[in-house]
């Protein structure tokens, strides 16, 4: 896992959002890491991270950050998620607790990414979440494009056209590595 690690005082963990990388926080590192040991992470699959074969889960994200955690000795962390990355640190607690945790923060996420009867500030519904799946799929079982570019080992998100998605990482081990680009 790739990552940055600046500043001195109670680390604050900073996990960016789908489809990003740690550059997301770019413009908070810097003025955080004036009172807070910064460690800014890329996900596996993610930014300088390589793709893992059948470990892109927010389960794994989770384990992932929490094997981070342990490495540097993150002790009494706050952990700050933005989108998906929320949805990473309440699986960090969910799966580990809070120990060793000081604090999370949830930036940009509610409660659901559906609409629900009691939340209506979802993308879509249920339905029509399995709609656009289930078109994905047919897509992929025609042996389109999207196949043929996934055995020459990069591959272009099925909704490319219709989003602008960039390039997929081709899979790599299921092991977790850290790796440091940024000093203290």
């Amino acid at each position: 896992m790739a990552y940055d690690d600046t500043g001195s005082g109670r680390p604050v963990v900073l996990i960016h959002g789908v489809s990003m990388s740690r550059r997301f926080f770019e413009r908070n590192a810097a003025p955080l890491a004036e009172r807070f040991r910064v460690v800014n992470v890329d996900l596996r699959g993610h930014g300088e991270s390589p793709a893992h074969e059948g470990g892109h889960t927010v389960a794994q994200y989770a384990r992932d950050v929490k094997h981070l955690l342990g490495a540097l000795g993150l002790d009494d962390a706050v952990v700050a998620g933005w989108s998906m990355g929320s949805f990473v640190v309440w699986d960090l607690i969910r799966q580990f607790g809070t120990d060793g945790l000081a604090g999370h923060v949830v930036v940009s996420q509610g409660p659901s990414d559906l609409k629900r009867p009691d939340w209506d500030l979802g993308a879509f519904t249920p339905a029509e979440l399995y709609e656009l799946l289930a078109a994905a799929q047919a897509e992929l079982s025609r042996g389109d494009a999207l196949r043929q570019a996934v055995h020459r080992g990069t591959s272009t998100c099925w909704c490319a056209r219709r989003c602008g998605s960039a390039q997929m990482p081709a899979p790599a081990s299921s092991s977790t590595s850290l790796s440091r680009t940024t000093a203290t």
